[in-house]
């Protein structure tokens, strides 16, 4: 593969041919589904259903050094983007959570990318003080660390289905691959990108109370930098807001296709 340019301009991006899973090949609409760190496409499981119920494909990949896709050393937001940039454009819609949240943050900013975007509690500035504590929680998780037991325990809530695939998920991915995205990507910002989005964008928040990184005051930026932000706050919803709410969530990817 030649190593070219990012999509944000960052030279030397050797981009990776990704892992894809698809839920109702075929439809007239497309949609494009990003899982966040340390995840992998297999979580997004609830999403794509609800995609596909509303009678379009659901895409849903593994980023780079998560599930079936490979491993690498490059694991910036401009390099992970550059692997999603190349399965396609023109989305109807882009869903993305956590760090796919980002990562569509960044692609948005390319005209003809997608019609609209609907970004669940994204990462779009990652605070200083927030960097250990998001290392640390991640150790906590990958390679293996993170079993059925202490999942149940941490949360309760999720479907049993949620649980099974997050443990499979964090098992595929190294603890090198979450480290190593945290500190490439210092400062972790893509608030840059808000006001080139080309595209409608709604942000959907977890609750501060329990947790969650996209914080009112990021909200409140990304509308004064761009006229297209809308905004939904799920209360009560941790940072895995489509786990912990998974109805409320299906229906605002519902609502955006009906859009």
């Amino acid at each position: 593969m030649t190593v070219r340019p990012a999509v944000d301009g960052t030279p030397d991006v050797l981009p990776v041919a990704l892992h894809v899973r698809v839920w109702n090949p075929g439809a007239a609409r497309r949609v494009l589904v990003l899982h966040g760190l340390g995840s992998d496409g297999g979580t997004c499981w609830r999403l794509a259903e609800a995609v596909a119920a509303a009678g379009a494909t659901a895409v849903v990949p593994d980023l780079r050094g998560h599930g079936l896709s490979p491993a690498t050393l490059d694991l910036r937001i401009a390099a992970y983007a550059e692997d999603v940039a190349l399965l396609s454009d023109a989305w109807d819609l882009v869903i993305g959570h956590s760090l796919g949240g980002a990562i569509l943050a960044q692609l948005c900013a390319r005209p003809g990318f997608a019609r609209r975007a609907l970004l669940l509690d994204p990462v779009l500035w990652l605070r200083p003080e927030g960097r250990e504590p998001l290392r640390d929680a991640l150790r906590s998780e990958v390679g293996g660390a993170l079993t059925h037991e202490l999942l149940a325990q941490r949360q309760p809530a999720w479907s049993p289905e949620d649980r099974h695939r997050k443990v499979l998920a964090s098992a595929l991915v190294s603890q090198r691959t979450t480290d190593a995205t945290v500190d490439q990507n210092n400062p972790w910002d893509v608030r840059e990108h808000i006001e080139r989005w080309a595209c409608p964008i709604r942000l959907v928040a977890a609750d501060p109370a329990e947790g969650a990184l996209l914080r009112p005051d990021d909200v409140a930026a990304a509308h004064a930098a761009h006229p297209g932000v809308r905004a939904t706050v799920l209360d009560g919803a941790g940072h895995s807001v489509h786990r912990d709410q998974p109805e409320q969530v299906a229906a605002l990817v519902a609502a955006e296709l009906g859009r």
